[in-house]
């Protein structure tokens, strides 16, 4: 596998001379405002004229993510609407940009650092990168995550290649990255991370072979390997992608399956695709203006129901947000909703409670103790600080029978959110 710095660039180029229209150059920077240096961030297109057809910039149609550093890129003459963004803990730049043929316009962009997540780190634990681990590792350094797992069938290959493109495109102080894979069984749908030393093919047929949940959280442990055991969207469709699904009564929370199991190490409270998004049947590939709905919808309040259930009968299982989107170059094809940039990366997502702030100074160990500790907290957007009485951290017990329990919360957000 071609590890490239132009990660994506001529599939960029290809995408805009498909749209057969006279073409200019936009040469771009984004930079910290307090410490000059250049950052990863995403570039989103817009007509100037109001236009509702979306410009093709690149292989992501009005995308543009883009690691640190300068980068020229050829797009189709006309007047732009240009926001840039890096994700939830910074500021929104918006720009106008005249692209006219044979010319290079140029861009300067500033973001700034507007919200405070010392002690805690970025994650979206469950991302699908088919065979653009490059793009992949791009367009989430983009949207701000400190780390993601990118799940696959031959996670240990996954893992070298995925360090390898983040050393490359000069992303190692911004992100780190974890390699799993999801199974989808007769019973549900679940991922097992980090994994760095098993052969993924193998595992994956034998956890496809089980027949019972305690039976496959068994093998998902019996590796060297210390990791977490996931459920995926447990409510999502039919009971062989959605756990609870006939095994869990969404009114009263009685368990109605023998075979039951609940010693996972944590369950998707808010998975983006299949709870967060709303007329997903109804869109056609290639539909590339439909918007997607990201929010509180039927599917949440029955997870954040079943999850407080859970809590109430001291079934201490942690609850987790994440997108579950595929990031994969389909537009020749026609793209599915679930898509990048359809649904991006880190919205929803979770933050760990972290000891070390830098990512290229993470260990997995760390974060999957932090994980089963439930030492995190779940967002689409703020960011939420929780402690009880002095400093008590978020995840923790608390026996008080006898006295007051002050809790101490704080949110934060960019101005944009």
């Amino acid at each position: 596998m071609r590890l490239a710095t132009d990660c994506g660039a001529e599939a960029d180029e290809r995408a805009v001379s498909a749209t057969g229209q006279p073409l200019g150059l936009l040469a771009f920077e984004v930079l910290d405002s307090a410490s000059g240096l250049p950052l990863p961030a995403r570039l989103t297109f817009f007509h100037a004229d109001g236009r509702s057809a979306r410009p093709t910039v690149g292989r992501f149609k009005n995308t543009l993510p883009s690691p640190p550093g300068r980068q020229t890129r050829a797009i189709p003459v006309g007047r732009y609407h240009v926001y840039v963004s890096r994700g939830p803990e910074y500021t929104l730049d918006r720009h106008e940009v005249d692209v006219m043929e044979g010319k290079t316009a140029r861009l300067a962009a500033t973001l700034s650092r507007v919200v405070d997540t010392g002690g805690f780190i970025s994650s979206d634990y469950h991302l699908h990168l088919q065979q653009n681990l490059c793009d992949g590792v791009a367009v989430a350094a983009a949207e701000g995550l400190d780390l993601f797992t990118a799940l696959h069938v031959d996670a240990p290959e996954i893992a070298v290649h995925l360090d390898g493109h983040v050393s490359e495109l000069g992303l190692a102080s911004f992100m780190a990255t974890m390699a799993g894979m999801e199974v989808g069984t007769g019973f549900g749908h679940f991922s097992v991370f980090p994994m760095t030393s098993l052969d993924g093919n193998r595992d994956r047929n034998a956890l496809l072979a089980t027949r019972t949940p305690a039976h496959m959280l068994r093998l998902m442990r019996g590796g060297p390997d210390n990791v977490i055991a996931q459920i995926n969207h447990p409510r999502h469709g039919p009971s062989n992608k959605g756990y609870f699904n006939g095994r869990l009564d969404p009114r009263s929370g009685e368990v109605l399956s023998e075979d039951f199991e609940l010693a996972f190490d944590q369950t998707e409270v808010f998975n983006a695709l299949t709870d967060g998004v709303r007329s997903v049947d109804s869109v056609r590939p290639g539909d590339l203006d439909w918007e997607g709905y990201i929010g509180r919808t039927r599917e949440v309040d029955q997870n954040l129901k079943d999850w407080f259930r859970f809590l109430n009968r001291r079934v201490m299982i942690p609850g987790v947000g994440t997108t579950d989107v595929i990031v994969n170059r389909e537009y020749e094809s026609g793209p599915l909703p679930r898509h990048y940039p359809y649904l991006l990366p880190g919205y929803p997502r979770t933050y760990v409670h972290s000891e070390i702030d830098t990512p290229v100074e993470l260990v997995s160990a760390s974060i999957v103790d932090s994980l089963r500790r439930r030492a995190s907290s779940s967002s689409c957007g703020p960011f939420v600080r929780f402690t009880a009485d002095d400093g008590v951290p978020v995840g923790s017990v608390v026996t008080a029978a006898d006295r007051p329990v002050t809790l101490h919360i704080s949110v934060e957000a960019p101005p944009w959110i």
